[in-house]
């Protein structure tokens, strides 16, 4: 009997030896946390601003591209008319013919064929404008994007110092004994760090 006793108060005294270990250490792990929340949240707005950069740079670019292709559209356009005028003797030319042919009715016919090459003129100064304005933009979204990246040593910080925090966690998990890590308090602390391991990976990502 006495050696049962001896046994069972053994016993007793490795169960409570585990739970003071495992409350000890999850309350060092949880200590840790805030570190680790604030860590994982400065890490993701610097992985953000960069995705942001690349987001606008990506949609200006498209646009600059779009506005360019109408420009160049009109440019043509224009040029078209334009030479098609010059071809026919331009409106003197075209007055001209409309008077030998003695039929006064087409006389309206110059001014509105002279207008829509002027027309035209006008739109494509227009188009290119807008072209180059849009390329402006692109352009300030490529150098923001350039300067993001020259920035990027702030992602990493964040990641590094995230990532050595996250070790300091998993260093006192696996420090722990055998039964104090079986226990809830060191399975929940250990639940948490894969949690915001999970979370850093999906940031990356």
């Amino acid at each position: 009997m006495l050696v049962c006793a001896g046994a069972g108060d053994a016993w007793a005294d490795q169960v409570s030896s585990a739970k003071a270990e495992a409350a000890r250490v999850a309350a060092e792990v949880a200590k840790l946390q805030p570190q680790v929340d604030r860590a994982l949240a400065d890490y993701e707005t610097a992985l953000d601003a960069v995705g942001e950069s690349v987001s606008v740079s990506v949609a200006a670019r498209r646009a600059y591209e779009s506005l360019q292709a109408q420009a160049t559209a009109a440019d043509v356009t224009h040029d078209a008319r334009a030479v098609a005028l010059y071809e026919s003797g331009g409106p003197l030319t075209l007055y001209a013919a409309v008077l030998q042919s003695g039929d006064p009715t087409n006389l309206p016919q110059v001014p509105m064929v002279t207008g829509v090459v002027a027309r035209d003129a006008a739109l494509a100064a227009t188009a290119r404008r807008a072209a180059q304005a849009a390329k402006q933009r692109a352009d300030t979204a490529d150098n923001q994007i350039s300067a993001d990246l020259t920035n990027a040593d702030a992602v990493d910080q964040r990641v590094s110092q995230l990532q050595d925090l996250l070790a300091r966690q998993q260093a006192l998990l696996d420090a722990a004994s055998a039964k104090a890590q079986q226990l809830q308090a060191l399975r929940a602390a250990a639940e948490a760090v894969a949690a915001a391991r999970a979370a850093a990976a999906a940031a990356s990502a």
